[in-house]
């Protein structure tokens, strides 16, 4: 399983999801699997889909997929959001939260939390929560049908917004810090470990030692944060292959993987792009594994009409054989039937013979001879 999105990745995708989505009318919407949704809108009379798995992407997708059964959750979604057009799409501060905003009958919010154990709601436009997939109590914030929804505290900036000023007061609070560097930055700065360790290095600095060990002012800083920035402003997405898997995927070349020659580099022109070739794999790998469960199945059951088959294969040939004796004794039958009827046959006479056959067994009661023909 791939690592979990981070927030400089939440902000791409957010940007290229508005470019296609807004405007666009709600279509349906499908409960997958576990954690697992798609978004279904129309725009222009064309259909788009965008795949949701909570904690890892929401990308939109040419490969759709529907549930054979919907469930209470979707169901509960598809009404809420029947009729609504798609109104923007936005990333809340600098979280991995990504805001659907929908107008129409009703004026809702379908919230996804790309963090802690991941969570789609819809909001109404009071704030409160009338749809949730999985209820939750945290120290400052409850998440449950009902409850006012509060968006997670955080200090962190918004990467796009942060300027020289503020560059400065982030390095001034970084000298005081006895964390690492990479954990005190984050605090102020939320792109995602991975990006902040290349910035850091790139920059000079030591990712792991003491943000006050080190030599940091207001220049190293802005330089890791417009490093950051040109990321998302041109964003040049890539995944990091090793022996034909990913390892890895970035929105902007990371030097610890592009140094490492047993690594082999795959771009893409969007993030969307990536995350649907990303994941891919694993769902039509997931689904595949529906169908050839099926097909087990399917020839466990035709396994045993051959079986059936060639059992009634065996009695066919020993019935014709049985039918072609009474033919060829035809005669002998109806003269030993007239006698009996004549003489009311009786359990006494079970093991006489008339010509080539004996009787076996008398029942008066159906009326009926078991014989057996030489």
């Amino acid at each position: 399983m791939m690592r979990d999105i981070a927030a400089i990745e939440v902000s791409v995708l957010v940007d290229e999801l508005r470019d296609t989505f807004a405007t666009a009318y709600y279509k349906n919407f499908y409960e997958l699997e576990e954690n697992r949704f798609l978004l279904t809108i129309s725009k222009e009379r064309k259909e788009h889909a965008i795949n949701i798995r909570l904690l890892k992407t929401i990308n939109e997708t040419e490969y759709k997929e529907t549930a054979e059964r919907a469930s209470e959750f979707a169901l509960t979604v598809r009404k809420k959001l029947d009729g609504c057009r798609v109104e923007s799409i936005e990333q809340h501060a600098a979280d991995r939260i990504v805001i659907i905003s929908f107008s129409g009958k009703n004026e809702l919010r379908l919230i996804l939390e790309m963090l802690d154990k991941g969570n789609l709601l819809l909001v109404n436009k009071e704030g409160v929560i009338e749809v949730v997939y999985t209820s939750r109590s945290y120290r400052d914030r409850n998440i449950r049908r009902g409850a006012v929804y509060v968006f997670p505290k955080s200090e962190a900036l918004k990467l796009k917004e942060i300027g020289q000023e503020d560059a400065a007061a982030i390095s001034e609070k970084l000298k005081c810090s006895e964390q690492k560097l990479i954990v005190a930055i984050s605090k102020h700065v939320n792109a995602g470990p991975l990006y902040l360790e290349n910035a850091i290095n790139n920059a000079g600095l030591d990712a792991n030692k003491p943000a006050s060990a080190q030599e940091l002012g207001g220049d190293e800083v802005a330089h890791m944060i417009n490093e950051l920035q040109e990321s998302l402003r041109k964003p040049e997405p890539r995944i990091y292959i090793r022996e034909g898997e990913p390892l890895d995927f970035a929105i902007t070349a990371i030097a610890k993987y592009e140094s490492n020659t047993e690594l082999k580099t795959e771009t893409f022109e969007s993030l969307n792009k990536l995350l649907d070739a990303l994941y891919l794999k694993e769902r039509s790998t997931s689904i595949d594994t529906g169908k050839v469960r099926e097909i087990e199945e399917l020839n466990a059951s035709i396994g045993k009409l051959h079986a059936q088959i060639d059992e009634l294969k065996v009695k066919g040939v020993e019935c014709k054989s049985i039918g072609n004796k009474i033919f060829e004794r035809m005669d002998e039958i109806n003269r030993m039937l007239e006698q009996l009827r004549k003489i009311k046959a009786k359990d006494d006479e079970v093991g006489k013979k008339f010509g080539n056959i004996r009787i076996k067994g008398v029942n008066q009661k159906r009326k009926a001879v078991s014989v057996e023909i030489e």
